[in-house]
């Protein structure tokens, strides 16, 4: 193998944090799943080669080069997450030509993370293969995914595709009274704004407080939690998003104390579809889906003398916050003084009217894994 840039080792929420901000842009809706994406990147890097391998890497490090030095997978993030047979519902669908040679070592690598499907597929038989890819997306995401491959989107040249399939169902700790659920004004970072089904509660909570932001936890009873970062500012989100680093979202974990939160969120419905290969291509990965530079070899040949390439990276997210629960789904920095924050002078009882854009995502735990992040701007 060709040396390639030494990569640090990064958490799984470094690297969600650094995906997101390339997709954040304006009032775009943004909504992501960051675990089933680097399942998936992890899962290719175990086959690549030479530059390949390099911009995997890159990817999987936010688009940073760290040096020369022989590549590790075990330098690479990973979510350590499961399906848990209740809440969440996560797999990797491996879809390879019937033709290929597949290398034994790796098949044995990739085939060791029980979260990965493997198939044997016809993508000559292109609408077939399509139809079979498509039906079981919908399958692995409750149905919430559907056509996640649009006709066209597999010819005889296809190869290699990857899908993740994620499927997240939770009912809150503490459901919010569907009568106290009202029309209010939803004001966007351009002063516009919408009505919005506004659910309100006043319950004992995680809470922080910032400079310009204020984070809220909601916990949901199977041990999964919601995280909204709330800007002071109908216009603040894009500044807010900018300064949020790892060391940022640790501070304001770190940061959350329970006290009494009177609570203002929408009710909301999103769906989603990002093109990850223009951004996969644009943070480093350009080669893995280019037919005449790709290098995974490292998976196996085909009889043809082809090489594999990625023909698609299609990632489509789905979310539904309501009074009950929370389902998504899915397929494929603020300084401040913690002391300050939590001196006695503040009041016990603090607001979260979260009328304005705002950041969300959904992890295991106050600092586990970032199963889904997104923004809620009212668009």
């Amino acid at each position: 193998m060709d040396a390639i840039s030494q990569i640090p080792r990064v958490s799984p929420a470094d690297f969600a944090l650094a995906l997101h901000r390339r997709f954040a842009r304006g009032d775009d809706a943004v909504l992501m799943s960051p675990v089933s994406i680097l399942i998936a990147l992890r899962a290719l890097m175990l086959g690549a080669r030479g530059e390949t391998a390099a911009g995997i890497a890159r990817v999987l490090s936010g688009g940073e080069d760290s040096g020369e030095g022989a590549p590790g997978i075990s330098n690479f993030p990973d979510p350590f997450i499961e399906s848990d047979g209740r809440a969440l519902s996560l797999a990797l669908g491996v879809w390879l030509d019937q033709r290929l040679l597949i290398s034994p070592s790796y098949a044995d690598a990739a085939g060791s993370d029980r979260r990965v499907e493997w198939f044997d597929v016809d993508f000559a038989a292109a609408e077939a293969a399509r139809a079979q890819i498509n039906a079981w997306t919908e399958e692995r995401t409750g149905g919430r995914i559907g056509n996640l491959l649009s006709p066209g989107s597999i010819n005889a040249m296809t190869r290699l595709m990857l899908t993740s399939a994620v499927h997240f169902q939770a009912k809150w700790s503490a459901p919010f009274e569907k009568d106290a659920t009202v029309p209010l004004p939803f004001t966007r970072s351009d002063g516009s704004q919408i009505q919005s089904s506004m659910m309100r509660s006043t319950m004992k909570r995680m809470f922080a407080r910032g400079e310009e932001a204020r984070m809220l936890e909601l916990n949901y009873q199977s041990g999964f939690v919601f995280q909204a970062l709330l800007p002071d500012s109908p216009s603040g989100l894009e500044r807010l998003e900018a300064q949020l680093t790892p060391t940022a979202l640790r501070r304001w974990t770190d940061s959350l104390e329970t006290c009494e939160v009177d609570i203002w969120l929408p009710k909301f419905q999103q769906a989603v579809e990002c093109d990850l290969a223009t951004e996969l291509s644009a943070l480093g990965m350009a080669s893995a889906f280019d037919p005449a530079r790709a290098d995974f070899s490292g998976i196996g040949r085909s009889p043809d003398g082809l090489p594999l390439f990625l023909s698609r990276a299609v990632h489509r997210t789905f979310i539904d916050v309501n009074e009950r629960e929370t389902e998504a789904a899915a397929a494929f920095s603020l300084p401040f003084d913690k002391a300050a924050q939590m001196a006695p002078e503040l009041p016990r009882r603090e607001e979260f009217h979260a009328d304005h854009p705002f950041l969300y995502m959904i992890r295991q735990g106050t600092k586990g894994s970032i199963l889904f992040i997104g923004r809620m701007t009212g668009r």
